[in-house]
Protein backbone atom coordinates (compact mmCIF):
# COMPACT_ATOMS: atom_id res chain seq x y z
CA UNK A 1 0.00 0.00 0.00
CA UNK A 2 1.91 3.11 -1.46
CA UNK A 3 0.33 6.30 0.58
CA UNK A 4 1.75 8.61 -2.22
CA UNK A 5 -0.08 6.71 -5.20
CA UNK A 6 -3.42 6.56 -2.84
CA UNK A 7 -3.45 10.16 -2.13
CA UNK A 8 -2.52 11.06 -5.55
CA UNK A 9 -5.54 9.19 -6.68
CA UNK A 10 -7.93 10.77 -3.58
CA UNK A 11 -6.98 14.15 -4.88
CA UNK A 12 -7.92 13.36 -8.79
CA UNK A 13 -11.50 12.50 -6.99
CA UNK A 14 -12.09 16.29 -5.72
CA UNK A 15 -13.84 14.91 -2.98
CA UNK A 16 -13.83 16.34 0.48
CA UNK A 17 -10.76 14.41 1.69
CA UNK A 18 -8.87 15.42 -1.54
CA UNK A 19 -9.53 19.47 -0.64
CA UNK A 20 -8.38 18.57 3.18
CA UNK A 21 -4.80 16.73 1.82
CA UNK A 22 -4.60 18.80 -1.31
CA UNK A 23 -2.47 21.74 0.40
CA UNK A 24 -0.52 19.45 2.51
CA UNK A 25 0.96 17.71 -0.47
CA UNK A 26 1.56 21.20 -1.92
CA UNK A 27 3.21 22.46 0.70
CA UNK A 28 5.49 19.32 1.43
CA UNK A 29 3.79 18.74 5.00
CA UNK A 30 2.88 15.55 5.91
CA UNK A 31 -0.85 15.01 5.65
CA UNK A 32 -2.66 14.79 8.88
CA UNK A 33 -2.83 11.36 10.68
CA UNK A 34 -6.43 10.74 10.75
CA UNK A 35 -6.73 11.07 6.98
CA UNK A 36 -4.00 8.75 6.09
CA UNK A 37 -5.09 5.96 8.70
CA UNK A 38 -8.61 6.79 7.16
CA UNK A 39 -7.08 5.95 3.56
CA UNK A 40 -4.94 2.89 5.02
CA UNK A 41 -7.94 1.23 7.22
CA UNK A 42 -10.59 1.45 3.38
CA UNK A 43 -7.25 -0.67 1.57
CA UNK A 44 -6.94 -2.62 4.41
CA UNK A 45 -10.75 -3.54 4.98
CA UNK A 46 -11.24 -3.60 1.24
CA UNK A 47 -8.81 -6.63 1.24
CA UNK A 48 -10.08 -9.05 3.77
CA UNK A 49 -8.21 -12.18 2.09
CA UNK A 50 -4.64 -10.77 1.77
CA UNK A 51 -1.78 -12.52 3.02
CA UNK A 52 -0.08 -9.41 4.33
CA UNK A 53 0.62 -5.98 3.20
CA UNK A 54 3.45 -3.60 2.41
CA UNK A 55 3.46 -0.69 3.67
CA UNK A 56 5.45 2.44 1.33
CA UNK A 57 5.54 5.61 3.22
CA UNK A 58 3.56 4.89 5.72
CA UNK A 59 3.56 4.70 8.92
CA UNK A 60 5.48 8.15 9.39
CA UNK A 61 4.79 9.46 12.12
CA UNK A 62 4.39 7.30 15.90
CA UNK A 63 0.92 8.24 16.32
CA UNK A 64 0.16 6.40 12.31
CA UNK A 65 2.83 3.39 13.71
CA UNK A 66 0.64 2.68 17.22
CA UNK A 67 -2.65 3.12 15.22
CA UNK A 68 -1.55 0.92 12.38
CA UNK A 69 -0.51 -1.73 15.52
CA UNK A 70 -3.91 -1.61 16.65
CA UNK A 71 -5.64 -2.07 13.04
CA UNK A 72 -3.53 -5.09 12.65
CA UNK A 73 -3.76 -6.67 15.99
CA UNK A 74 -8.07 -6.36 14.96
CA UNK A 75 -6.91 -8.26 11.95
CA UNK A 76 -5.04 -10.59 14.16
CA UNK A 77 -1.41 -9.70 12.83
CA UNK A 78 1.72 -7.18 13.01
CA UNK A 79 4.26 -5.70 11.54
CA UNK A 80 6.24 -8.59 10.88
CA UNK A 81 9.70 -6.28 9.83
CA UNK A 82 10.75 -2.86 8.53
CA UNK A 83 12.67 -2.27 5.58
CA UNK A 84 14.24 1.61 5.79
CA UNK A 85 16.48 2.42 2.59
CA UNK A 86 19.33 4.55 3.46
CA UNK A 87 20.16 7.45 1.47
CA UNK A 88 22.25 10.44 1.72
CA UNK A 89 20.64 13.90 1.70
CA UNK A 90 22.07 15.25 -1.26
CA UNK A 91 21.48 11.90 -3.01
CA UNK A 92 17.75 12.60 -2.00
CA UNK A 93 17.70 16.05 -3.00
CA UNK A 94 19.25 15.56 -6.40
CA UNK A 95 16.65 12.73 -6.80
CA UNK A 96 13.46 14.49 -6.14
CA UNK A 97 14.86 17.42 -8.27
CA UNK A 98 15.39 15.78 -11.09
CA UNK A 99 12.12 13.56 -10.69
CA UNK A 100 10.51 17.44 -10.80
CA UNK A 101 11.22 17.71 -13.88
CA UNK A 102 9.94 14.54 -15.35
CA UNK A 103 6.53 13.81 -16.12
CA UNK A 104 6.54 11.31 -12.95
CA UNK A 105 7.25 14.30 -10.31
CA UNK A 106 4.80 14.79 -7.11
CA UNK A 107 3.67 18.45 -6.20
CA UNK A 108 6.36 18.52 -3.89
CA UNK A 109 9.09 18.16 -6.27
CA UNK A 110 8.33 21.41 -7.38
CA UNK A 111 10.99 23.29 -5.63
CA UNK A 112 14.44 23.16 -3.72
CA UNK A 113 12.12 24.74 -0.70
CA UNK A 114 9.17 21.96 -0.62
CA UNK A 115 12.28 19.10 -1.08
CA UNK A 116 13.88 20.48 1.88
CA UNK A 117 11.13 21.20 3.81
CA UNK A 118 9.75 17.79 3.22
CA UNK A 119 13.11 15.92 4.51
CA UNK A 120 13.30 18.19 7.28
CA UNK A 121 9.93 16.17 8.45
CA UNK A 122 10.82 13.34 7.78
CA UNK A 123 13.91 13.70 9.92
CA UNK A 124 11.88 15.09 12.43
CA UNK A 125 8.41 12.38 12.54
CA UNK A 126 9.52 9.59 10.94
CA UNK A 127 12.99 8.26 12.25
CA UNK A 128 11.61 8.27 15.40
CA UNK A 129 9.49 5.27 14.18
CA UNK A 130 12.81 3.36 13.59
CA UNK A 131 13.06 3.00 16.93
CA UNK A 132 10.02 2.57 18.04
CA UNK A 133 9.57 -0.89 15.77
CA UNK A 134 13.42 -1.60 16.94
CA UNK A 135 11.84 -2.58 20.44
CA UNK A 136 9.60 -5.13 18.74
CA UNK A 137 10.25 -6.30 15.13
CA UNK A 138 13.58 -6.73 13.08
CA UNK A 139 14.67 -3.69 11.25
CA UNK A 140 16.49 -3.67 7.82
CA UNK A 141 18.89 -0.61 6.77
CA UNK A 142 19.62 -1.29 3.14
CA UNK A 143 21.84 0.89 0.70
CA UNK A 144 19.20 3.27 -0.85
CA UNK A 145 22.55 3.78 -3.16
CA UNK A 146 23.16 2.87 -6.92
CA UNK A 147 20.44 2.14 -10.06
CA UNK A 148 16.62 0.90 -9.21
CA UNK A 149 18.07 -2.46 -9.81
CA UNK A 150 20.69 -2.14 -6.91
CA UNK A 151 17.99 -0.63 -4.63
CA UNK A 152 15.36 -3.60 -5.77
CA UNK A 153 17.73 -6.21 -4.95
CA UNK A 154 19.01 -4.44 -1.53
CA UNK A 155 15.30 -4.51 -0.49
CA UNK A 156 13.98 -8.09 -2.12
CA UNK A 157 16.65 -9.68 0.16
CA UNK A 158 15.15 -8.88 3.84
CA UNK A 159 11.54 -8.91 2.64
CA UNK A 160 11.96 -12.89 0.91
CA UNK A 161 13.80 -13.53 4.47
CA UNK A 162 11.17 -12.04 6.71
CA UNK A 163 8.29 -14.00 4.23
CA UNK A 164 10.04 -17.42 4.71
CA UNK A 165 9.92 -16.40 8.30
CA UNK A 166 6.46 -15.68 8.29
CA UNK A 167 4.94 -18.13 6.21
Amino acid sequence: LATGEMLTAELGTQSELSKIIEPHIKEGTLVPDEYIVRLIEKKIKENPNAKGFIFKGFPRTLVQAYILDGLLRKQGTKISCVINIDVPILELITRLDARGKTEHKTPYDGSTKTIVKRLEMHEKKTLPILKYYENTVKVFHVNGEGSVDDVYSNVLKPAQETYRDVH
